[in-house]
């Protein structure tokens, strides 16, 4: 049968648009970058509690796409202090990486003086830390001025990298500075004596176990000097102790904390140190004392997830069984199943499933329960279930799946579908981060075609 002309030039009008379609969703570095656009476009639309998330987020993808105008132009929106200082330090960020750190500092030093401008200065130090570069390092940690607990986080951090570089005097000197620090801000304020236990774990996380303790001891006799001893200072110190790794000592003072968040948060965390430590039956038993019902919920849940890790599927099962809560179980299943998906456990079809059926048991388990199962699905390669999932909860519920979704429907190569998912959805929010979540996958895929590139010659 033969086709009229105007039936052919309809044809082939059709065609071309087809054509140009699957040419402009390619995965290139110019789509990534005009999908981050659009993303930018709606943060001005998204809730102003969520914006400079939103807008950092979209923005440090830019940077990866090479497009720093564009990251400006989506910083733009932020006007608060706070906001201005933490998108700028962004920028600096972006401007250091291509080599210029005194371009960078020198963008910085405009920045409205707050804790989100020292955020950026610790990101700058630490960034030069891990490429060893440590006189850089440190003297981006010294333009840190008048916030004497982002200083200390930033130096000890910079003396960990250097202690593993192998340069164990030149950390020591480091970790010497962020406790004179830690000593001079505790003469102004005796509750920032705090800080003496970041230096502590720091050095015994690192390596450098009696000085670590030292310090850790010299905090415990600060508190206990003090009739009674203040309950803020003694949960910090119950936390120090998990840190280090001392369970006995950290749950010797969790128990003198009076009943309350702050004893029930050092019992979550001890319960999952011990778990790591191999003591199932006391980590099970510390959990099942703390009072509050969500954080006895997040103790089981970090108990299976360790479980599940050591190849113990059944045992976490069991732990998750002894959460009494019916919501907090939905929730340490859908939590498990992710994690095992994540890893590529064989068991996490099987555990989704139990997470799936006790969600859909009652109608108060939290919307981040169908999130985390959405995601499982997705990892799964259950895009359609997925999908399915999350279109059924509320706006702000879909931007953290929707991000993770879209991501790996790109490197699934599944490019048009994630771009039609972010183009069917009608709320900004969730709308500029399936837009990112492209995005983003893209630049994934980018990366590693051009690593195995290069070791392919």
């Amino acid at each position: 049968m033969r086709r009229s002309s105007r039936g052919l030039l309809l044809l082939v009008a059709l065609m071309g648009l087809i054509a140009a379609r699957a040419r402009a969703q390619e995965p290139t570095i110019a789509f990534a970058r005009k999908i981050l656009l659009q993303a930018s476009k709606l943060v001005a639309a998204i809730p102003e509690p969520q914006r400079m998330s939103a807008a950092a987020n979209i923005a440090n993808a830019q940077v990866r796409a090479g497009d720093l105008t564009g990251a400006l132009a989506t910083l733009q929106p932020l006007k608060k202090p706070y906001e201005v200082s933490y998108g700028m330090g962004i920028m600096a960020f972006a401007i250091d990486s291509t080599g210029k750190l005194d371009d960078a500092l020198h963008f910085m030093r405009d920045a409205p003086a707050n804790d989100g401008k020292d955020v950026g200065y610790e990101q700058l130090a630490q960034a030069h830390a891990r490429k060893k570069d440590f006189s850089n390092a440190l003297r981006v940690a010294d333009l840190i001025q008048n916030n004497p607990g982002r200083s200390v986080e930033t130096l000890t951090r910079v003396a960990e990298l250097q202690w593993e570089a192998g340069d164990h005097p030149g950390a020591d000197r480091v970790w010497d500075k962020a406790l004179a620090v830690a000593e001079q801000a505790r003469k102004q304020d005796p509750l920032l004596a705090t800080l003496l236990v970041g230096v502590a774990t720091s050095r015994v996380k690192a390596g450098d176990t009696s000085a670590g303790y030292a310090i850790l001891a010299e905090f415990r006799s600060i508190v206990e000097q003090q009739q009674p001893p203040d309950p803020g200072q003694l949960s910090v110190l119950a936390m120090g102790y998990v840190q280090v790794g001392d369970s006995t000592a950290a749950l010797g003072v969790a128990k003198t904390l009076p009943a309350g968040s702050n004893r029930d948060i050092c019992l979550m965390s001890v319960s999952i140190q011990l778990s790591k430590a191999g003591d199932l039956a006391d980590a099970e038993e510390t959990a099942s004392g703390i009072s509050d019902a969500h954080l006895q919920t997040v103790a089981f849940n970090g108990i299976a997830e360790f479980e599940a890790e050591s190849d113990r599927p059944t045992s976490a099962i069991d732990v998750i069984t002894k959460i009494t809560n019916f919501e907090g179980r939905a929730e340490a299943l859908a939590s498990l199943a992710l994690e095992q998906a994540k890893r590529g456990d064989d068991a996490a079809a099987f555990t989704l499933g139990l997470a799936s059926s006790a969600a859909e048991q009652s109608k108060t388990v939290p919307d981040h329960v169908f999130e985390f199962n959405a995601v499982s699905h997705a990892i799964l390669g259950e895009f359609a279930t997925a999908d399915q999932i999350v279109k059924a909860l509320p706006a702000e519920a879909r931007t953290w799946p929707w991000w993770n979704i879209t991501e790996m429907m790109v490197e699934a190569g599944k490019l048009d579908e994630a771009i039609d998912l972010a183009s069917d959805e009608d709320d900004a929010q969730p709308k500029a981060y399936a837009l990112l979540g492209t995005a983003n996958g893209i630049l994934a895929r980018l990366k590693r075609e051009a690593e195995n590139s290069q070791a392919a010659r």
